[in-house]
């Protein structure tokens, strides 16, 4: 009993505010920020510990740039003997992170992160396991001073059943999810897995609501030869992952994607593409195995200004990004030269030698390209041709334009079925239908 008692007092009494105190300074001297913990719980019994509102100051001192309501965590005994924490639970809930992007390359962390970088390294691989790891009520803001954007991603939700590099089994209890608003649209992920079906089959559920195209394009590794004035992008997917016995591993993707009030603009602004509704919705879409079978596509109003300038060139070419002028890098030749050498040796290699399976898999063989469209559907285009490398110059247009398509593919004998009907700029009524058949 008073053994007991002993452990109730300094694990009860004691050591919140040893951890805290300590907790507090390790963090502070670490990053080089002002650290702060209202409070540290923790049950000797049953290993469990949480922290209450935590703060890491900005450099300046005046505002937190990381905090949290509460951190829960669950300690199992087993940490003992495997020379690493194990962690049953850890749960994190109010988490707000500020993120502040500044000019030169640096952001807000830029000090810290250069500090962490002066550090010795560590010797040893870090070895732990947690499980059934939970975020809740979480958000992240974005300050783009360099772009004067502000963008916030709030009520975050995640879900990680497991993360281990040590050899335990814990008892999961969290399925894998992600659910947030970014710039107050939803977005969602979700995932489940099958581990006791032969194909080890994971499924991951992916929703997308109301994603403006426009505020992203000053994020674009590249600069743009175009303007996006507007663009509505929704998706629901579902990427599965299946590892049959004795067969190479199956990626296989499904769902729909629309774009809804597209509108693409060349760099001086005049218009070059809208469309008022673009849909696509993937059957089976394998990437490894080169299938590409898709059961829909719908393309609503669209209408294309195509321009042939006066020095010959096309105005939807003039949108792409553009490649730097005269002769290839130094750096570029030399990478593309030492990978035609090593692609030449591999080619050889496997000529004089097959390759090697692994764990008894068979290496899947090349595919020929699966495609397939079922149904394609344009209604109410308009495409308008403007030839500025001739005296005039020469405009016309078609409109009206209807176009149905079924089972256009690169397998099997059938031809494809087309039907376009369309209404030239003389106020003529044309009508075309025919079949069609894709050499792969």
């Amino acid at each position: 009993m008073g053994v007991l008692l002993a452990v109730a007092v300094i694990g009860f009494g004691v050591v919140p505010p040893v951890a805290r105190h300590y907790a507090t300074k390790i963090l502070g001297e670490t990053l080089g920020r002002e650290v702060s913990i209202d409070g540290v719980l923790f049950n000797p019994f049953t290993l469990a510990a949480e922290v209450r509102g935590a703060k890491i100051m900005a450099a300046d001192g005046q505002k937190p740039d990381l905090s949290f309501e509460r951190l829960n965590l669950n300690l199992e005994l087993e940490s003992i003997i495997r020379g690493g924490p194990v962690l049953h639970e850890l749960s994190v809930d109010g988490l707000q992170l500020a993120l502040v992007r500044l000019p030169a390359g640096r952001h807000n962390w830029s000090d810290v992160v250069e500090r962490l970088g002066e550090q010795p390294e560590s010797e040893g691989e870090s070895r732990f396991s947690v499980g059934n790891i939970q975020l809740t009520s979480g958000r992240i803001s974005v300050d783009d001073q360099v772009e004067g954007l502000q963008h916030e991603l709030s009520d975050i939700n995640i879900g990680i059943p497991f993360v281990s590099n040590l050899p335990v089994k814990v008892d999961v209890f969290v399925e894998p999810s992600l659910s947030a608003s970014l710039n107050g649209k939803p977005l969602g992920i979700s995932g489940r897995t099958k581990p006791f079906t032969e194909e080890r089959e994971t499924v991951v559920d992916f929703s997308l609501k109301d994603f403006q195209l426009p505020e992203w394009m000053p994020y674009l590794p590249f600069d743009p030869a175009f303007k996006l004035p507007s663009g509505v992008l929704g998706a629901d997917m579902q990427l599965s992952f299946r590892q049959p016995v004795d067969a190479s591993p199956v990626v296989a993707v499904s769902g729909q994607v629309q774009i809804d009030k597209l509108e693409v603009q060349d760099k001086a602004g005049a218009p070059v593409l809208t469309v008022a509704e673009f849909g696509i919705e993937l059957a089976d879409v394998q990437p490894l195995v080169n299938r590409f079978q898709f059961s829909k596509l719908r393309l609503m109003q669209p209408e294309l200004n195509l321009v042939r300038l006066a020095d010959g060139g096309i105005n939807l070419l003039q949108l792409l990004p553009k490649s730097a002028p005269g002769e290839q890098p130094k750096s570029a030749k030399a990478s593309a030269k030492t990978a035609a050498n090593g692609a030449k040796k591999a080619t050889e290699a496997a000529v004089e030698k097959p390759a090697a399976t692994q764990d008894g898999v068979k290496p899947a063989a090349p595919s020929k390209l699966d495609f397939l469209l079922a149904s394609a559907r344009i209604r109410d285009g308009v495409v308008r041709f403007e030839d500025r490398s001739v005296p005039g110059p020469f405009r016309t247009r078609i409109e009206a334009i209807n176009l149905d398509l079924r089972d256009l593919s690169t397998i099997g004998d059938m031809p494809a079925e087309i039907r376009l009907d369309y209404v030239s700029d003389a106020g003529e009524k044309l009508s075309h239908q025919d079949s069609l058949r894709l050499e792969p």
